[in-house]
């Protein structure tokens, strides 16, 4: 049991690009009174709120003080000026990165000279996919050294990235976490001998996630004569009409785009998923992958750092190879003992992401670092 410590009079801001209060506790726990964010933000009415599968802050002594509902607004005066009066009221600065605001904040931060924490959230390409985004990749890569190095302290979500970006004072623990793990039992049956086999993929539906390997691999498996797959793509912001891509290979019977799902319905759909994956171009160590992993379900990912942490080698696949990630699929819905051994096997990763755990991990960073600022 972690106790309560008594509250101090300790302004932190904490800029974080996706908030969730259950992370933001950890600084309450941690003797830090309140909590501001500098992030963009929106303002949803408790529907679209519950919709998109979040829950709605009820802290008050959690704050948002600046409407920035996207970049473009870093570039007016006023926004400027009240984010360099956060920065001046507050005792501890928390960055996210890599990130846009981050690096907003960072290099405003190198004239108010505030103590900041660094939470090393994926790489330097992490923007490397989007538009124009070899640009702000290029800057990053040059500056988050030595935003690391600078800092007072540094949380990663995984060992490569504190192997990579070095800080004297560091911690692993990841932001991404689940509440329980969901017991599946092993089958003694060929997913192949199946009526339906579920396949899911949860995430942005764009590029950068690998939707349209997803859809090439698949067309692969039809063409080999499997005809019992049913795949769903969860997620919105789409960048393409992935549709068409869908009505071209004829295969609108068997993918489905379900847009975005609240968390009773994500919970729901992973519950009966036999394989899920996940062919990112870049990625940090998505949420969706741990919570798979916390249902015991085999994933197929791409040989990405982050993925190398938390999968055996014998599930991952080059970027972009659809017919690797087709073999893989195959070999799962044939090979009962490889997909056993995944099953059990992932159910044991998941118990490295329980929130009791990472919350006492972060808790205790931040517990001592108070004490020395």
């Amino acid at each position: 049991m972690i106790s309560v410590y008594t509250m101090i009079m300790i302004r932190i801001i904490i800029q974080l690009l996706v908030c969730q209060s259950l992370i933001l506790i950890v600084f309450f726990y941690s003797d830090f009174e309140s909590v501001s964010l500098i992030s963009r933000n929106k303002t949803l009415d408790e529907f679209n709120i519950n919709e998109l599968g979040f829950e709605k802050i009820k802290n008050k002594e959690i704050y948002i003080p600046i409407k920035i509902p996207s970049y473009i607004n870093l570039l007016k005066i006023s926004v400027f000026f009240r984010i360099i009066k956060e920065i001046r009221k507050c005792k501890l600065l928390v960055i996210n990165y890599p990130s846009v605001i981050g690096t907003y904040v960072f290099l405003l931060n190198c004239i108010l000279r505030k103590k900041y924490v660094v939470e090393v959230a994926a790489d330097a390409d992490q923007f490397s996919q989007k538009k124009l985004g070899f640009i702000f990749s290029f800057i990053i890569r040059k500056i988050f050294p030595s935003i690391v190095k600078k800092s007072v302290g540094a949380i990663y979500v995984s060992k490569y990235l504190e192997n990579k970006y070095k800080s004297p004072n560091s911690i692993v623990a990841s932001n991404v976490f689940v509440e329980n793990i969901v017991n599946r039992e092993v089958s003694d049956n060929r997913l192949i001998d199946k009526d339906i086999v579920n396949i899911t993929f949860i995430g942005g539906i764009n590029k950068r996630k690998g939707i349209s390997v997803i859809v090439e691999a698949i067309n692969i498996l039809v063409n080999k004569g499997v005809n019992n797959l049913s795949v769903k793509l969860i997620g919105g912001h789409a960048d393409s009409n992935y549709n068409e891509l869908i009505e071209q290979f004829k295969l609108n019977k068997v993918i489905k785009l379900e847009g975005i799902l609240n968390r009773k319905a994500v919970i729901d759909v992973l519950s009966k998923t036999d394989i899920y994956i996940q062919p990112s171009l870049t990625e940090g160590i998505p949420r969706a992958t741990i919570e798979a992993l916390s249902f015991g379900i085999p994933v197929v990912a791409t040989k990405l750092p982050g993925f190398y942490e938390i999968l055996n080698d014998d599930v991952l696949i080059d970027v972009s190879n659809s017919e690797q990630l087709a073999d893989k699929i195959f070999q799962l819905l044939n090979d009962i003992e490889f997909y056993n051994n995944e099953v059990v096997r992932n159910l044991t990763m998941a118990g490295n992401y329980l929130n009791v755990n990472l919350h006492k991990r972060r808790c205790d960073f931040y517990s001592h670092l108070r004490v020395s600022i």
